[in-house]
């Protein structure tokens, strides 16, 4: 059975005398092809993006990462599981005024106060003519 694989994270070897290296160059003329199809070939309509032309040239030629190296959408529980690489792609975010993600505390002492209200402060003003015009309407 073979897997779809998504390309939140990869890795591909840099070094030539890998043997996966081959797969470097097999990877750009794929995409050469995809992209020098005539429209008619419907094939570019059922590409999904990056991940279908991974998925076309690395075939069963791959390993998985651990987990924590593509941890989505991360919980406030996850911060005791190490993770890696973070992707904040629901709706919790810890540059939110009440976040609810992971590592908020810590992204806020990073980004310090100063900047994270002046942050607030330049969203606000972008959005409050719209917000305006909801809550008051004419």
């Amino acid at each position: 059975e073979r897997c779809h694989r998504q390309s939140g994270v990869v890795c591909l070897p840099l070094q030539v005398d890998e043997p996966q290296a081959c797969a470097r160059q097999s990877l750009f003329e794929v995409a050469q092809e995809v992209a020098n199809l005539p429209p008619v070939s419907g094939l570019l309509s059922r590409l999904q993006y990056d991940q279908a032309a991974l998925n076309l040239v690395f075939k069963d030629n791959w390993h998985n990462l651990d987990w924590r190296w593509n941890v989505i959408c991360p919980e406030p529980a996850h911060e005791v599981l190490d993770p890696f690489i973070l992707h904040y792609t629901g709706p919790r975010k810890p540059w939110s005024l009440l976040p609810g993600a992971a590592f908020a505390r810590l992204y806020r002492h990073v980004m310090t106060n100063d900047i994270f209200y002046a942050f607030w402060r330049e969203r606000l003003r972008a959005r409050l003519p719209g917000l305006l015009k909801v809550l008051v309407p004419k």
